[in-house]
């Protein structure tokens, strides 16, 4: 399936974080939305930080990939987390 797919690009935790997010209809993920689980891009879609998992909807980054891309998404108002503290819980429907 596509979803295992997917899933195949995560290490572990974030896995099994998505895992979870998924089977709670908390995010969805298209051939559409797809990059930006990893990307975070400006208006123009150049793309400003990379992370290792990006819950857009949430305002949530786990792993951002270094100092510059932590940064940007500072600027962009996203609250970055660590994996091992991921929790469903704090997840809830919009």
């Amino acid at each position: 399936t596509d979803t295992d797919e997917l899933l195949g690009l995560f290490s572990e935790g974030y896995k099994e974080a998505l895992k979870q997010l998924l089977a709670n209809e908390l995010i969805t993920v298209s051939e559409e939305n797809e990059a930006q689980l990893n990307e975070l891009t400006d208006p123009l879609g150049n793309v400003i930080a990379d992370a290792e998992l990006i819950l857009a909807d949430y305002n949530t980054v786990y792993g951002p990939y270094d100092d510059k891309s932590a940064k940007a998404f500072e600027d962009n108002g996203y609250e970055i987390k660590e994996i091992e503290n991921f929790n469903i819980k704090d997840f809830s429907k919009k």
